[in-house]
């Protein structure tokens, strides 16, 4: 073997460290301003000075496990920087462990697989949500551990099992990064015509055996830690109807999840592909993967029964991508919880790896320049997901402080309203209808979990700015008393804020009335 070989072939190895080190390098430049700035969003200001947030209630027995072990370590604090770069961390480890997967053995292709982990959505949506985000960066781990492990470990089947059940007690939106990832290494598989069917549907079999014992594993630890602190399942997004869907909306589910999958790179879908740029890109990523897919058919794999296969496993990967649909078939699906869509990009790059070497000795301006394809379009993705991440942060940043300006005026207000003494409640009427309120950022935050300033006012948490940001914690109103009072004609007649009169003493209570309420109105 001559020198030029050899530096070839360190140029194909160690894939797995230089995606980590570019998913945090890039993460860290993209996510900058989060990591220096004290952004919240309606959940993130509620959650101080730290904690995990919802735990066994929403499914999440893991998320509760670990938030008790950080709260007793006294390490569950609400840190921007520190939270932040913890995340980065972990996504960088991840990172590593895709690359392996998916044996991106060229070092352009191990750069764009981080590159696009630590840009993509979910991530930046994650970062809005920091008191959890270290929680969740264990998460997505385990989601692509359980996929590593399953193969290369005596004791695989066991421990990918536990990885699915704890990453789903994290987060139950991750497992459909466990489940793509599986079907990414059946289609690999098919394509490079190593394996015969009949092989190829037992090792299928042994993947859904994995999933499914690691979903069981995950209800029954769920039921389990239920019954321990003697808590029923919340009724938010869900999550007390999980697994009592019918056989027939399934299949609807199904189809609608494959339908919306397919017609990603055209149309946006949870706030993932709403720039030009990324729907140009991933249009091109999709021409040059059914292009590879059909290439490989023909010249490697060579049976129908194989291309036939390698098609219904294709709908197989826009169903896994999207599997969340099925999972959350009456729920509102945002950014947060569709990282496995981050798998698309992904799977150009393993086909190029399908193609045996001899196809670039012999034919090397084909193969060349799909690659070249693939890398410009990863790279306008990286760069158009780093710009609309700080378009995200900035807007964040208006709209908070928007909202702890709004603050300060109204408990100003309050503490000059004739008859205010310290030791009464308040009730806050309803929710502001204020039209001079005005966000020029507002129609630009598109990744899901954010808020206008207009939202943050009129969410559940906005006496936590006024505890937080204006220093004043008063005791409130309960929802029944608020329901009763609101049907009062004093209420009744008096303006809504921000117009002199809106705020009033009645009853010893300091009242603050938003918005007009019908007779059978009931109060946020």
């Amino acid at each position: 073997m001559d020198m030029k070989q050899i530096q070839w072939n360190r140029h194909r190895t160690q894939p797995y460290g230089i995606a980590a080190v570019s998913a945090v390098v890039c993460g860290v430049i993209t996510h900058l301003y989060a990591l220096v700035n004290n952004l919240h969003n309606y959940d993130n200001i509620a959650i101080q000075p730290g904690g995990f947030g919802a735990g066994v209630t929403s499914g999440r027995w893991m998320l509760s496990i670990l938030g008790s072990i950080a709260d007793y370590l006294n390490m569950d604090y609400n840190l921007p920087l520190v939270n932040g770069l913890m995340f980065l961390l972990l996504l960088g480890v991840t990172a590593g462990f895709l690359a392996d997967i998916l044996e991106l053995r060229r070092r352009s292709s191990a750069i764009l697989a981080g590159m696009m982990l630590a840009v993509f959505p979910t991530a930046v949506s994650t970062m809005f949500f920091r008191y959890t985000a270290v929680y969740y960066g264990i998460g997505i781990l385990l989601s692509v551990f359980a996929v590593w492990v399953l193969p290369r470990s005596k004791f695989g089947f066991l421990l990918s099992v536990l990885c699915t059940a704890c990453s789903m007690g994290i987060y139950q939106a991750y497992v459909p990064i466990t489940i793509g990832l599986l079907v990414m290494l059946m289609i690999r598989k098919t394509l490079t015509g190593d394996a015969g069917l009949k092989s190829l549907i037992r090792t299928g079999l042994s993947y859904c055996a994995a999933i499914l014992a690691g979903v069981i594993v995950y209800y029954g630890l769920l039921r389990f830690s239920l019954l321990l602190v003697g808590k029923n399942l919340t009724a938010y997004q869900g999550i007390n109807s999980m697994g009592r869907t019918s056989l027939k909306q399934l299949l609807y589910l199904a189809k609608e999840a494959m339908h919306y999958a397919i017609i990603f790179p055209i149309r946006d879908c949870y706030g993932l592909n709403t720039m030009y740029t990324t729907k140009f890109a991933y249009v091109l990523l999709s021409g040059v993967s059914i292009g590879l897919m059909i290439y490989l058919l023909i010249t490697r794999a060579k049976k129908w029964s194989l291309a036939c296969f390698a098609g219904l496993l294709y709908l197989a990967f826009a169903l896994a991508v999207n599997f969340i649909v099925v999972m959350c078939p009456n729920t509102y699906i945002y950014a947060i919880m569709a990282y496995s869509f981050v798998l698309v990009s992904c799977f150009p790059l393993m086909l190029l790896e399908c193609l045996p070497e001899r196809d670039f000795q012999k034919a090397p301006r084909i193969p060349g320049v799909l690659r070249k394809v693939c890398t410009f379009c990863l790279s306008l993705l990286v760069f158009s997901y780093a710009y609309n991440a700080n378009v995200n942060y900035t807007g964040m940043y208006y709209a908070n402080r928007q909202t702890e300006s709004y603050c300060a005026t109204l408990v100003a207000q309050i503490h000059m309203t004739e008859g205010f003494t310290s030791d009464q409640k308040w009730a806050f009427l309803g929710t502001t209808e204020d039209p001079q309120l005005y966000s020029p950022w507002e129609s630009q935050i598109f990744y899901g979990g954010m808020s206008s300033a207009r939202e943050l006012i009129k969410g559940y948490s906005f006496p936590d700015w006024i505890r937080y940001y204006a220093g004043r914690s008063p005791t409130y109103l309960s929802a029944e008393e608020c329901d009763a009072l609101a049907q009062t004609a004093q209420v009744k007649a008096m303006p809504c804020y921000p117009d002199y009169g809106s705020i009033q003493i009645i009853n010893d209570t300091v009242v603050v009335k938003f918005q007009e309420f019908s007779p059978d109105a009931v109060s946020e």
